[in-house]
């Protein structure tokens, strides 16, 4: 392949959700601004997905609710912080998922997609097994399939590709896109790192100006104003 893949998911703290609070992205309200990055990511590259779609039971009695439905391409993906503690914790719930679903892929990210970095983890299923892996675009095929690539385990040098077709769309050759040079791949990092989401707080202020805008001026405020 005509590029490389080096280092691990994200430590604590390098790609944690900086603010778990609600972040409007495109008129959809998110439960965090990290929520809203991968939305803004999956956007990039053509990827339709659904906000929270659906919960299921997980165990005897949890409530499990992945964060996105991609029926393109019949995946479940549940956002999680970069920190290792978090995200073990919570699997449980992702890999009992994947068990209820066999013939769905179900996907854990490991905080914001980013050039060069592990973001994403692919549990058993019509996939082989990623456990450190990146979310690509088809160089060759952007609107029909998808790639995830990675490697099998934490310790493993050896990568695997694995192509996914969009439902609806044909197999042709293609290839994954290289996250350092391709420039649908530059465009989706750049998407994700200049997000610029408002949380209802920043929402507030925007309505707080606008009102203040429709109310008249005094005298004082016309004379300050020229």
């Amino acid at each position: 392949m005509p590029f490389d893949f080096h280092g691990d998911f994200h430590v604590p703290g390098s790609n944690a959700d900086p603010a778990a609070s609600a972040t409007v992205y495109r008129g959809a309200s998110y439960r965090s601004r990290l929520k809203a990055q991968w939305a803004a990511f999956l956007d990039a590259l053509g990827i339709a997905h659904v906000y929270e779609p659906k919960s299921f039971l997980a165990g005897r009695s949890a409530r499990y609710t992945p964060d996105f439905w991609l029926p393109e391409l019949k995946a479940w993906l549940d956002i999680q912080p970069a920190d290792p503690v978090i995200r073990g914790a919570l699997r449980w719930k992702a890999d009992d998922l994947a068990r209820q679903r066999p013939n769905e892929r179900v996907w854990i990210a490991s905080g914001a997609p980013r050039r060069s970095e592990w973001h994403v983890e692919q549990l058993a299923g019509p996939g082989r097994k990623i456990a450190r892996g990146m979310l690509l675009a088809d160089a060759v095929a952007p609107a029909g399939r998808v790639w995830m690539c990675g490697a099998a385990d934490e310790d493993s040098e050896r990568l695997i590709f694995d192509p996914i077709e969009k439902v609806g769309c044909s197999p042709t050759l293609g290839r994954p896109a290289d996250p350092e040079s391709e420039s649908i791949m530059r465009m989706a990092y750049s998407h994700v790192e200049n997000l610029v989401g408002e949380t209802w707080a920043s929402v507030g202020m925007v309505m707080e100006r606008r009102l203040a805008s429709l109310m008249p001026r005094t005298p004082a405020l016309r004379q300050s104003a020229a």
